[in-house]
Order: structure tokens, then C-alpha cells, then sequence
């Protein structure tokens, strides 16, 4: 049975990540790859990241080509996981 990432549990894994005290120093390209990259539902080898923004991933049961070259700033928290949520659950 597929997971369903709906905003609750998207938001509930971003306020993780943003307690990381490191996140903050990170590149753009690498929040987005350690957010998605903790959505991502099964082996995390299997989970890739590439530039330009590209993440591939299992959401939702399904893998995805997510592209992110239009990503709010990370730190928006509402643009942000409205933009993850449509991403993933499109």
C-alpha cells in the first residue's frame, strides 16, 4: 500500500530537517536533496540527486523525475511545501 504524503506529513518531515543546525549552510540543490531524499520511501541508494535540480524518488508509491528548477526558497516554509506537495502528489 502506497504511502500518502499529504501536506501534514510533508510539513511534519520539513520541521525536521530545518532543526538540523547544518541546513542552513547547505546549497539550495542539497536542501532540496536532503528533503527529498527523507520523502523518498524506499532504499536511499536508490534515491538520486543531479544537477540541474533533478530528484528522483519513490512518493507515494511512485517513482518521479521531480525537477525543482522553479523551487520557492527553502526556507518559505508555506510557498515551499505547497510547491513539494503538488510535486508529489501530481
Amino acid at each position: 500500500m502506497p504511502i500518502d504524503s499529504s501536506k501534514l506529513i510533508i510539513e511534519q518531515i520539513y520541521n525536521f530537517i530545518i532543526e538540523k543546525p547544518q541546513i542552513r549552510y547547505q546549497s539550495k540543490f542539497m536542501q532540496l536533496a536532503i528533503f527529498f531524499g527523507e520523502l523518498h520511501e524506499v532504499h536511499k541508494k536508490d534515491f538520486q540527486a543531479t544537477k540541474p535540480f533533478i530528484y528522483k524518488g519513490v512518493f507515494n508509491g511512485e517513482t518521479r523525475k521531480i525537477s525543482a528548477l522553479g523551487a520557492p526558497e527553502f526556507f518559505d516554509k508555506e510557498k515551499f511545501l505547497n510547491w513539494a506537495a503538488g510535486k508529489i502528489t501530481d
